[in-house]
């Protein structure tokens, strides 16, 4: 288990502050934290013997010449994370140090809620064994969820019966560091956010199984009363229509989820689909373009709500056929949503990944952002 609630409020100001600056020194810290040099000094002291941190690179001198100052920087193999993505009955896991570098991963399926649990202990159990090559071991557990998320636990999921678990208990007996739950669209946004240092208000639409939505405010992620914010697959658009698990008829996401679409032009996998819709298949092409339609009424209305820098797009179908985003796009026409950046995701389903450790990062260190340090590949 993580020693790091033992930190100092000191020590965990001067490491917020290390984590968020690439080019972090001593005297640059006093200056932005307002502390005392000497106050500085014994903290980052005691962070490098802690090994939270660790001495880089020199910078360069002033313009008053004397000493070059040494950048600090946040140690990325101070700790692990365990990182948990749960859809489609399948449960892809790993352990990661802090950057998002895998030490391990894989993936365990599942069919009911006992078979979770039993295999979510088993993840657990198997990585906290090979964890201890870190200073600080495991910070956290945390996990993904296609449903809603309210207080560290789930309380509704449309396609599965998570939501009569109390997942965070069920772990309690066999974990000695926190457990968090967070919706997956949720983490796919703070995964977008962490890569994208310069954009304050921002958005994902997940198109898989479900629709969802995350959204960043103000570089904020925004749950609403209940958790219940961005849940954009459970809006209207077909009065009296199909009938969807939340309750409501019509929902979007009966008529633009991939699964919904794929039946509705008869394939069992997207790859099948795919091929008709570049062979000209007309009864594809007409089903996938109403789809596609329909999401971009909804992303219209949606959009029109929150002053939106950029919009991201999570979704096998945009992967492979990008000029989908196309016939989306002729729906964001209003003076309120013809300026806002619809863009194909270059993390794509990563994102979550990504989101699950910034997440993890941000709620063990108490800061309310995160950025990695490192380029993709």
């Amino acid at each position: 288990m993580s020693n790091i609630n033992k930190l100092k409020e000191n020590e965990l100001l001067l490491l917020n502050a290390i984590v968020l600056c690439e080019n972090s020194s001593r005297v640059s810290l006093s200056k932005e934290l307002n502390l005392k040099k000497s106050t500085v000094s014994d903290n980052i002291k005691s962070l490098l013997e802690e090994q939270w941190i660790m001495e880089s690179t020199e910078g360069p001198s002033s313009e008053k010449g004397g000493r070059r100052p040494i950048y600090l920087k946040f140690n990325p193999q101070a700790a692990t994370i365990i990182s948990m993505i749960v859809e489609n009955n399948t449960i892809a896991y790993s352990l990661s140090y802090l950057d998002g570098n895998i030490i391990i991963s894989d993936q365990k399926k599942f069919q009911n809620n006992i078979e979770f649990i039993a295999e979510v202990k088993d993840i657990i159990e198997y990585l906290s064994n090979i964890s201890n090559k870190t200073p600080h071991g495991i910070l956290n557990v945390t996990i993904s969820i296609n449903g809603v998320v309210h207080n560290n636990n789930v309380v509704f999921t449309p396609y599965s019966h998570l939501d009569q678990l109390d997942i965070v208990e069920e772990l309690r007996t066999i974990s000695d560091f926190p457990v968090y739950i967070i919706n997956e669209a949720n983490a796919s946004v703070i995964g977008e956010h962490s890569f994208s240092p310069d954009l304050t208000s921002l958005a994902t639409i997940n198109i898989d199984e479900g629709v969802g939505a995350g959204v960043i405010l103000n570089n904020s992620l925004f749950i609403g009363y209940e958790g219940r914010s961005g849940e954009i697959g459970h809006t209207t658009i077909v009065i009296n229509g199909r009938p969807c698990p939340c309750g409501n008829r019509g929902c979007l996401e009966q008529y633009v989820s991939q699964r919904r679409i794929l039946e509705e032009c008869g394939y069992e996998n997207l790859n099948d689909l795919v091929s008709a819709w570049r062979k000209g298949d007309e009864s594809v092409k007409m089903k996938v373009t109403n789809a596609m339609q329909w999401l971009g009424v909804a992303i219209n209305n949606f959009a029109t709500l929150f002053d939106l820098e950029k919009i991201f797009l999570h979704s096998n179908f945009f992967n492979e056929l990008p000029e989908l985003k196309a016939i989306v796009l002729k729906e964001l026409k209003g003076y309120n949503t013809q300026k806002i950046q619809l863009v194909i995701s270059d993390l794509s389903s990563d994102s979550k990944y990504y989101g699950l450790i910034a997440f993890s990062v941000m709620k063990s260190l108490g800061i309310t952002r995160y950025k990695f340090q490192r380029n993709l590949n």
